[in-house]
């Protein structure tokens, strides 16, 4: 069943899509972009900083359990800011996310975000849960690959939704 996009009045009486409207209304809060802006850019700044130190950096020591001795800090750092970036995640989905579906028109690049966040979060959930060697590496590659990918991916969401929340605001009042 697909989602038709509807036709809403402007303030200057003349009539546009409901994309422009959803984008106008689904556009975030300075508070929630801020949290939001902060918790993603703590997870990923120590995401990548995880991913550089035990793919790129050879290990200090071999007979460490730790590939290098801040590891342990910018672990802890990563555990700490993700659950308040699910947390500025969860608060917009409803305001942000379900706005631009119920319009009829989704970003493919925010539906990619949506499937990032959900597979980094079972990655993440299961790589401490998972026993055998070779499930844990599995699990380390993925949330490292996507991680990655998801914060490309996330970028190209945030440019790509400023651009066109400049053209809906032209849209709904040209003056």
């Amino acid at each position: 069943m697909a989602i038709e996009p509807r036709t809403v009045s402007t303030p200057n009486g003349s009539t546009t899509s409901s994309r422009a409207s959803a984008l106008v209304q689904g556009q975030l809060t300075r508070g929630r972009a801020l949290g939001l802006a902060i918790s993603a850019g703590l997870a990923a700044t120590t995401g990548v900083a995880l991913v550089f130190l035990r793919y790129i950096m050879p290990s200090q020591d071999p007979f460490s359990a730790y590939p290098h001795p801040s590891w342990s800090w910018i672990l802890m750092a990563h555990v700490f800011a993700t659950p308040f970036f699910f947390f500025f995640v969860g608060g917009l989905w409803w305001h942000h996310a379900l706005s631009h579906w119920r319009s009829g028109n989704p970003r493919l690049s925010g539906v990619l975000v949506v499937a990032s966040i959900v597979l980094l979060g079972l990655s993440g959930y299961l790589l401490y849960f998972v026993g055998a060697e070779f499930w844990l590496q599995f699990w380390r590659v993925c949330h490292a690959t996507v991680g990655v990918l998801g914060i490309a991916i996330y970028t190209l969401h945030m440019i790509l939704g400023l651009r066109a929340l400049a053209r809906a605001r032209n849209q709904l009042d040209p003056s």
